[in-house]
């Protein structure tokens, strides 16, 4: 009997992230532009169909 090849190996790549302090270009070359955007004074949240993203002076405060 003949052995089982191995699997190739996966051609996914990771989904995208982002993380804490980055700019908010960052995240917009990562996850394109908002559906929808609030801005208070220096806060900002973009909202993107599956989480929402809290800005203060440009960066990354919170991700929700």
């Amino acid at each position: 009997m003949a052995a089982i090849p191995p699997p190739p190996p996966p051609t996914d790549t990771p989904p995208p992230t982002i993380a804490l302090k980055q700019t908010k270009a960052q995240v917009v070359a990562i996850f394109g532009q908002p559906t929808k955007v609030v801005k208070l004074a220096t806060k900002e949240i973009d909202y993107y169909p599956d989480m929402k993203v809290t800005f203060v002076n440009d960066k990354v405060t919170a991700i929700e």
